[in-house]
């Protein structure tokens, strides 16, 4: 199993982070979670083949999160591979995308009938391979964060949120637990975590790597302070999240 951080900023550019993006490889699956700003260009410049995606998994519908959706979609068609593809989301996703291929994007309509579009109507989504749980987060609208479980390993997104009980229930003693970290401590705003929280939740959590993503352009030159601050909640090995690095399990 294998995680590619394609994006670990936000909306607002930064030279060395893009909008937020995730890639897990399991098996010959293709997990990808969000798909924000400047994704499909990263998932390029990881050297995997955007064609061999087939599962899409949305956290929320903030526009950091979802706008190269529709640029992926029609570039894989392009291809001639736009089959099988599955995309999972909050309630609303599916009247949005079909929007985008019909109304916006209408010379794109043939898309629609190539792919499956599902809300998060059930918690679990399950292959024979791997599982993927559901579970709601705290960030002002709708939003979600994913427990990955292949075998005995276990990777938690947390997706855009603020302090949440529910995240930390499902993170416990995961092997990875990928967090959002969007602003130092002084910095701190609603639906979002500080370092301190983040701290907090892995500590809790009891969880073995925590890899931190999705930072404002506030915590540039603020890194010393953030890992301090993690570290007063938590003992555990902690990485500072850039564009394009991996982690094997």
């Amino acid at each position: 199993m294998k995680i590619i951080l394609l994006g670990t900023g936000t909306t607002l550019p930064q030279k060395n982070r893009n909008a937020a993006g995730l890639l897990i490889q399991i098996f010959e699956d293709f997990l990808l979670f969000d798909c924000g700003n400047g994704i499909l260009r990263q998932i390029e410049n990881s050297g995997v083949d955007f064609t061999k995606i087939k599962f899409i998994f949305i956290s929320h519908l903030h526009v950091d999160h979802i706008s190269d959706l529709p640029i992926l979609l029609k570039a894989i068609l392009m291809r001639g591979e736009l089959n099988n593809i599955k995309i999972f989301g909050p309630s609303t996703i599916k009247r949005r995308i079909e929007v985008w291929f019909t109304e916006i994007y209408s010379y794109l309509n043939k898309i629609l009938k190539k792919i499956e579009i599902e809300e998060f109507n059930q918690n679990l989504i399950e292959t024979r391979n791997w599982k993927v749980q559901v579970f709601p987060v705290k960030h002002g609208i709708e939003a979600f964060g994913f427990k990955i479980i292949v075998d005995n390993k276990k990777i938690v997104y947390s997706g855009d949120t603020g302090f949440c009980e529910e995240l930390i229930e499902a993170a416990k003693n995961a092997d990875i637990l990928i967090h959002e970290c969007s602003y130092p401590t002084a910095l701190g705003k609603e639906g979002h975590t500080t370092p301190l929280e983040v701290g907090q939740i892995a500590n809790r959590s009891e969880v073995k790597k925590l890899v931190l993503t999705h930072f404002y352009p506030e915590c540039s030159g603020q890194e010393h302070e953030i890992l301090n601050d993690i570290k007063k909640m938590y003992n555990g090995e902690v990485f500072l999240g850039q564009d394009l690095q991996d982690f094997e399990l």
